[in-house]
């Protein structure tokens, strides 16, 4: 399924899961992003992704980030001669049910508006990657028009 058809909530960052996320192989610390091949330089650019992670690798508690792993995620977007990093959840109220505990680790959810965390909209292709604490997502290739 698309990104595109994320939730219509997927404009501003959340933690729900749907079926835009991809799923996770095997059964170690993993994190998963998907989005449409071509996306319009008007939006939505929604990115849907997929997170588990052990308890080793849960983030730090901080009085800023908080102990909730969707804080910790960063995106990194680069189009030459631009680039840009991001934490779309910093600033955004996050619920203890937003990451579901299993015996491989903690998993989570996510999608957000990738135009929304990126401080340039120029034609062309992007490329995107998310990180969690030491673990790094796929990269996407996106054709922007």
């Amino acid at each position: 399924m698309p990104a595109s058809a994320a939730p219509a909530l997927a404009r501003y960052p959340n933690a729900l899961a749907s079926a835009a996320c991809p799923p996770l192989a095997g059964a170690g610390p993993a994190i998963q992003i998907a989005c449409d091949a071509k996306v319009s330089s008007h939006g939505p650019f929604i990115v849907a992704g997929t997170f588990r992670i052990g308890a080793e690798d849960a983030p730090v508690s901080t009085p800023i980030l908080g102990d909730q792993p969707h804080r910790s995620l960063v995106l990194v977007v680069w189009r030459e001669p631009f680039y840009h990093a991001s934490t779309p959840f910093r600033d955004l109220v996050l619920f203890p049910d937003d990451v579901t505990a299993t015996p491989a680790g903690q998993i989570g959810h996510f999608h957000f508006d990738v135009l929304a965390h990126s401080r340039f909209n120029a034609p062309g292709t992007w490329y995107l990657a998310v990180s969690l604490h030491v673990h790094h997502s796929n990269t996407l290739a996106v054709e922007v028009r």
